[in-house]
């Protein structure tokens, strides 16, 4: 469900940019981000399913350092794409943003 709700996204994003955006690089970028947002959406799934059988202080000490690699790669990835084009570090912080996109339809499926 997750990676249909990201992918949909990008797919309007990325045609709402091609109005601003050199369509080469938005693309890339757009795609790169939508790529890497399933994979951190599932990285902290796996996570959240491994720390479960911790105990409290031990799942805290994992998740934290699984946070923060998550995000030390999100630079990463942010930092290279700044460095191909900015018009690609601009498609990738809009498909990153597939991930919030995810948790908002979440959030208004389980409330009705």
């Amino acid at each position: 469900m997750g990676a249909k709700v990201i992918l949909v996204y990008a797919l309007i994003v990325y045609v709402i940019g091609l109005v601003i955006f050199n369509p080469l690089w938005w693309g890339v970028g757009v795609l790169c981000g939508a790529i890497f947002a399933i994979f951190r959406l599932r990285a902290i799934e796996n996570a959240v399913s491994k720390a479960i059988n911790l105990d409290e202080k031990s799942a805290k000490s994992f998740l934290e350092r699984r946070y923060f690699v998550r995000y030390g790669l999100t630079a990463l990835v942010l930092i290279i794409s700044a460095y191909i084009s900015i018009d690609c570090l601009f498609g990738v912080f809009a498909g990153l943003m597939g991930i919030k996109v995810w948790v908002y339809f979440n959030i208004r499926q389980y409330k009705h």
